[in-house]
Protein backbone atom coordinates (compact mmCIF):
# COMPACT_ATOMS: atom_id res chain seq x y z
CA UNK A 1 0.00 0.00 0.00
CA UNK A 2 2.84 2.37 0.90
CA UNK A 3 4.78 1.48 -2.26
CA UNK A 4 1.72 2.21 -4.44
CA UNK A 5 1.24 5.57 -2.71
CA UNK A 6 4.87 6.57 -3.34
CA UNK A 7 4.61 5.62 -7.02
CA UNK A 8 1.35 7.57 -7.33
CA UNK A 9 2.96 10.62 -5.72
CA UNK A 10 5.91 10.46 -8.14
CA UNK A 11 3.57 10.24 -11.14
CA UNK A 12 1.55 13.23 -9.86
CA UNK A 13 4.75 15.19 -9.29
CA UNK A 14 5.92 14.51 -12.88
CA UNK A 15 2.53 15.56 -14.26
CA UNK A 16 2.63 18.80 -12.26
CA UNK A 17 6.13 19.59 -13.53
CA UNK A 18 5.04 18.94 -17.10
CA UNK A 19 1.97 21.16 -16.67
CA UNK A 20 4.07 23.95 -15.19
CA UNK A 21 6.47 23.76 -18.12
CA UNK A 22 3.63 24.05 -20.65
CA UNK A 23 2.08 26.92 -18.71
CA UNK A 24 5.37 28.86 -18.67
CA UNK A 25 5.83 28.31 -22.41
CA UNK A 26 2.28 29.49 -23.10
CA UNK A 27 2.84 32.67 -21.09
CA UNK A 28 6.06 33.40 -22.97
CA UNK A 29 4.28 33.14 -26.35
CA UNK A 30 1.06 35.02 -25.46
CA UNK A 31 1.08 38.70 -26.47
CA UNK A 32 1.09 41.36 -23.79
CA UNK A 33 -2.08 43.47 -23.47
CA UNK A 34 -2.06 46.80 -25.32
CA UNK A 35 -1.43 49.92 -23.26
CA UNK A 36 -4.57 50.91 -21.40
CA UNK A 37 -6.33 47.65 -22.19
CA UNK A 38 -7.50 45.75 -19.13
CA UNK A 39 -5.66 42.51 -18.52
CA UNK A 40 -7.88 39.49 -18.73
CA UNK A 41 -8.11 37.57 -15.48
CA UNK A 42 -8.54 33.86 -15.40
CA UNK A 43 -11.55 32.63 -13.48
CA UNK A 44 -10.36 30.36 -10.68
CA UNK A 45 -11.67 26.84 -10.86
CA UNK A 46 -13.36 25.53 -7.72
CA UNK A 47 -11.18 23.19 -5.69
CA UNK A 48 -12.75 19.73 -5.61
CA UNK A 49 -13.46 18.30 -2.18
CA UNK A 50 -11.19 15.31 -1.58
CA UNK A 51 -13.00 12.01 -1.40
CA UNK A 52 -12.69 10.45 2.09
CA UNK A 53 -10.48 7.38 2.21
CA UNK A 54 -11.92 4.21 3.71
CA UNK A 55 -9.80 3.43 6.79
CA UNK A 56 -11.03 -0.17 7.18
CA UNK A 57 -8.12 -1.61 5.11
CA UNK A 58 -5.67 0.24 7.37
CA UNK A 59 -7.35 -1.17 10.47
CA UNK A 60 -7.15 -4.67 9.00
CA UNK A 61 -3.49 -4.29 8.02
CA UNK A 62 -2.49 -2.80 11.38
CA UNK A 63 -4.25 -5.66 13.19
CA UNK A 64 -2.32 -8.17 11.08
CA UNK A 65 0.94 -6.50 12.15
CA UNK A 66 -0.29 -6.52 15.75
CA UNK A 67 -1.02 -10.25 15.50
CA UNK A 68 2.56 -10.90 14.31
CA UNK A 69 3.86 -9.00 17.34
CA UNK A 70 1.70 -11.09 19.66
CA UNK A 71 3.33 -14.21 18.29
CA UNK A 72 6.74 -12.73 19.20
CA UNK A 73 5.49 -12.35 22.78
CA UNK A 74 6.16 -8.63 23.16
CA UNK A 75 5.28 -7.13 26.59
CA UNK A 76 2.21 -5.38 25.21
CA UNK A 77 -0.98 -6.24 23.40
CA UNK A 78 -3.26 -4.07 21.35
CA UNK A 79 -6.08 -3.95 18.85
CA UNK A 80 -7.01 -1.42 16.18
CA UNK A 81 -10.57 -0.42 15.35
CA UNK A 82 -12.48 2.44 13.77
CA UNK A 83 -13.88 4.99 16.19
CA UNK A 84 -17.66 4.35 16.29
CA UNK A 85 -18.26 8.10 16.66
CA UNK A 86 -15.85 9.28 13.92
CA UNK A 87 -15.01 7.21 10.83
CA UNK A 88 -11.92 9.42 10.26
CA UNK A 89 -10.28 8.16 13.48
CA UNK A 90 -8.47 4.88 14.11
CA UNK A 91 -8.39 3.78 17.75
CA UNK A 92 -5.48 1.75 19.08
CA UNK A 93 -6.34 0.09 22.39
CA UNK A 94 -3.07 -0.77 24.12
CA UNK A 95 -2.32 -2.77 27.27
CA UNK A 96 1.14 -3.23 28.74
CA UNK A 97 2.20 -6.19 30.89
CA UNK A 98 2.29 -5.12 34.55
CA UNK A 99 0.78 -1.71 33.80
CA UNK A 100 -2.04 -2.29 36.30
CA UNK A 101 0.56 -2.68 39.09
CA UNK A 102 2.40 0.43 37.86
CA UNK A 103 -0.87 2.40 37.94
CA UNK A 104 -1.64 1.16 41.45
CA UNK A 105 1.82 2.19 42.68
CA UNK A 106 1.56 5.57 40.93
CA UNK A 107 -1.90 6.19 42.41
CA UNK A 108 -0.37 5.53 45.85
CA UNK A 109 2.27 8.16 44.96
CA UNK A 110 5.20 5.77 45.23
CA UNK A 111 7.96 7.76 43.54
CA UNK A 112 9.49 4.97 41.43
CA UNK A 113 6.06 3.94 40.10
CA UNK A 114 5.13 7.57 39.32
CA UNK A 115 8.40 8.03 37.38
CA UNK A 116 7.91 4.81 35.40
CA UNK A 117 4.27 5.66 34.67
CA UNK A 118 5.15 9.16 33.43
CA UNK A 119 8.05 7.84 31.34
CA UNK A 120 5.71 5.34 29.69
CA UNK A 121 3.18 8.06 28.83
CA UNK A 122 5.83 10.43 27.46
CA UNK A 123 6.76 7.84 24.82
CA UNK A 124 3.21 7.30 23.52
CA UNK A 125 2.70 10.54 21.53
CA UNK A 126 5.65 9.51 19.32
CA UNK A 127 3.89 6.18 18.66
CA UNK A 128 0.71 8.05 17.69
CA UNK A 129 2.67 10.32 15.33
CA UNK A 130 4.37 7.37 13.61
CA UNK A 131 0.98 5.68 13.11
CA UNK A 132 -0.41 8.93 11.67
CA UNK A 133 2.52 9.23 9.25
CA UNK A 134 1.75 5.73 8.00
CA UNK A 135 -1.98 6.40 7.54
CA UNK A 136 -1.55 9.96 6.19
CA UNK A 137 0.09 8.66 3.00
CA UNK A 138 -3.39 7.92 1.62
CA UNK A 139 -5.65 9.55 4.23
CA UNK A 140 -4.20 12.93 5.26
CA UNK A 141 -7.27 13.89 7.28
CA UNK A 142 -7.28 10.71 9.40
CA UNK A 143 -6.63 10.79 13.16
CA UNK A 144 -5.09 8.32 15.59
CA UNK A 145 -6.38 7.86 19.13
CA UNK A 146 -4.47 5.63 21.54
CA UNK A 147 -6.37 4.32 24.54
CA UNK A 148 -4.04 2.99 27.22
CA UNK A 149 -5.99 0.31 29.07
CA UNK A 150 -5.50 -0.74 32.70
CA UNK A 151 -5.06 -4.32 31.44
CA UNK A 152 -6.00 -6.40 28.41
CA UNK A 153 -9.11 -7.77 30.16
CA UNK A 154 -10.24 -4.51 31.81
CA UNK A 155 -12.51 -1.85 30.33
CA UNK A 156 -10.84 1.04 32.20
CA UNK A 157 -8.97 3.63 30.13
CA UNK A 158 -6.02 5.11 32.04
CA UNK A 159 -4.76 7.53 29.37
CA UNK A 160 -5.80 8.83 25.96
CA UNK A 161 -3.50 10.21 23.27
CA UNK A 162 -5.19 12.01 20.37
CA UNK A 163 -3.34 13.65 17.48
CA UNK A 164 -0.05 13.27 19.33
CA UNK A 165 -1.28 14.95 22.55
CA UNK A 166 -2.08 13.42 25.93
CA UNK A 167 -5.71 14.50 26.36
CA UNK A 168 -6.51 12.26 29.34
CA UNK A 169 -4.27 10.99 32.13
CA UNK A 170 -5.92 9.41 35.18
CA UNK A 171 -2.88 9.62 37.45
CA UNK A 172 -1.88 13.21 36.71
CA UNK A 173 -5.46 14.52 36.54
CA UNK A 174 -5.42 15.63 32.89
CA UNK A 175 -8.69 15.82 30.95
CA UNK A 176 -12.02 14.10 31.52
CA UNK A 177 -12.35 10.38 32.11
CA UNK A 178 -13.70 8.63 29.01
CA UNK A 179 -16.45 6.06 29.15
CA UNK A 180 -15.32 2.46 29.63
CA UNK A 181 -14.62 0.59 26.41
CA UNK A 182 -14.66 -3.08 25.49
CA UNK A 183 -11.49 -4.82 26.71
CA UNK A 184 -8.83 -5.93 24.25
CA UNK A 185 -9.41 -9.53 25.25
CA UNK A 186 -12.52 -10.84 26.92
CA UNK A 187 -11.76 -12.53 30.27
CA UNK A 188 -11.74 -16.30 29.97
CA UNK A 189 -14.78 -18.02 31.37
CA UNK A 190 -14.17 -19.53 34.77
CA UNK A 191 -14.54 -23.31 34.71
CA UNK A 192 -17.59 -24.74 36.42
CA UNK A 193 -16.89 -26.13 39.88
Amino acid sequence: MKKNAIILLLVCFCLILAACGRSGAAQAVSPAPADGAPASEATPKPTPTPKPVDLKPYVKELNMIEQEQREKEYPFIGVYELDPEDDRTIIYKLALDGFDIMVLGASLEIEAFVENYNQTLVELPALAESLEEYVHVDAPDAHIKILVMLSKTDETVIATIYDGQIVYDAINGVGEEPAPVAPIEEPEATPAA
